[in-house]
Formats: C-alpha cells, sequence, structure tokens
C-alpha cells in the first residue's frame, strides 16, 4: 500500500482513482482496510474508493504517545487533503464509526454522508493507547444523511443501540439490520451490507 506522511503519522492507504464520487472507509481498530475488500470490488466500478490504516491499528505509529479520536479525524482529513478530495462519503464499522462520527462533527462541510457499521457508542472496548470522549450528547449535531447498518446478533452492541442512534441524528436515512451478523458484518455478511451501501449511495443528492 502507498504511504501519505500526514503531520508525524506515516498512513497506509489504497484509493482506486477515478472521477466517481469518493468514499473513505474507516475499519475497527481490531480489524484492517481487508475488512472492506468486498465493498470495494463492488463499487469501484462507479466511486472513487478509499481505503486507510489508521493509526488505532497496524499503521506504524509516529511514537509511543497516545491519541485520541479527534486526533483520527485530523489524519482522516489531511489524507484527504493529501488525495485532493474536498468532500467524501464516510462509511465506518466498530471504531471507525467513532472516528466518522467525530469527523462529521470536526468538518460537517466535508463529509458528504455518513454510513455508520455495527457502531457502538459510547464504545465498549479498550484500546491501550486511545483515549476517549463521549460525544453521545452532540449527535444531534449531526447534519449529514447517515444510513445505520447493525448486526443482529452483535452481543457487545445489540441492535437497541442501533435504533437509539439513528434516533439521535437529525437526517437518518434507515437502519439496515443484517441477519445473523455480529460485529464484522462488513466482512462476514458481505452481500447484505454492501447491497444496503449501494442502494444509500444512489440515493444521495448530487
Amino acid at each position: 500500500m502507498p504511504v501519505a506522511e500526514i503531520g508525524d503519522q506515516r498512513i497506509r492507504f489504497s484509493d482506486t482513482g477515478g472521477d466517481g464520487p469518493p468514499i473513505m472507509f474507516c475499519h475497527d481498530h481490531l480489524d484492517d482496510p481487508g475488512a472492506f475488500a468486498a465493498q470495494v470490488g463492488d463499487l469501484a466500478d462507479v466511486y472513487r474508493v478509499i481505503t486507510w490504516d489508521s493509526r488505532a491499528a497496524t499503521s506504524p505509529p509516529a511514537d509511543g504517545d497516545r491519541f485520541t479520536y479527534w486526533d483520527m479525524a485530523s489524519d482522516l482529513f489531511g489524507l484527504l487533503d493529501v488525495l485532493g478530495i474536498e468532500r467524501a462519503v464516510l462509511v465506518g464499522a466498530g471504531q471507525g464509526a467513532d472516528l466518522s462520527v467525530r469527523a462529521a462533527l470536526a468538518h460537517p462541510d466535508r463529509v458528504r454522508a455518513l454510513v455508520l457499521i455495527d457502531a457502538c457508542l459510547p464504545p465498549t472496548h479498550e484500546h491501550p493507547r486511545l483515549d476517549r470522549d463521549d460525544v453521545t450528547d452532540r449527535l444531534t449535531e449531526i447534519s449529514s444523511p447517515v444510513l445505520v447498518v447493525h448486526g443482529s446478533d452483535d452481543a457487545d452492541c445489540p441492535t437497541v443501540r442501533a435504533k437509539w442512534l439513528a434516533a439521535c441524528v437529525a437526517d437518518c436515512r434507515g437502519i439496515v439490520e443484517v441477519a445473523g451478523a455480529a460485529a464484522g458484518s462488513p466482512r462476514t455478511h458481505a452481500p447484505a451490507v454492501t447491497g444496503a451501501l449501494r442502494e444509500f449511495l444512489e440515493r444521495l443528492p448530487a
């Protein structure tokens, strides 16, 4: 994967290129960009698809300092700048959804829409270097169109949490419950997730 120098971070990424509307996928810290391989393969005919390896996962850390979701959102926008992309749809799974929420709060003008997959706010899993804050009281500030996708069998974060999340945002375009899926549904239940994502993207205003 190519590497972008974003501040003091070296972030690995992939970019299908082209002139289609850009989509940036943000993976969970327990996974990697390959989690979205099926979605990238299916959507690259129409969209410019970017995946990246966040500092909470396997991109080489610049140092041992702790960081926040806001730092990761800054990395995201730094990568968009490197790629010459002003505005993108953000698709976040697991803690990638937490990151995407912060990005939408920090720069709403640069987030065309949000897809929050297997989101659990506030998160239930710990990361040894990640300092978390609770932004649940700010979800009403998100103005972008939102699609919520959630596995029906997610024991750590039941679907009632997804329904609560959908009710908090101003412009939720729907909740898709993926039957039989737990966390990691983009990989384990790819057809259902990809189909919901494509339908949502096709209905977005230009």
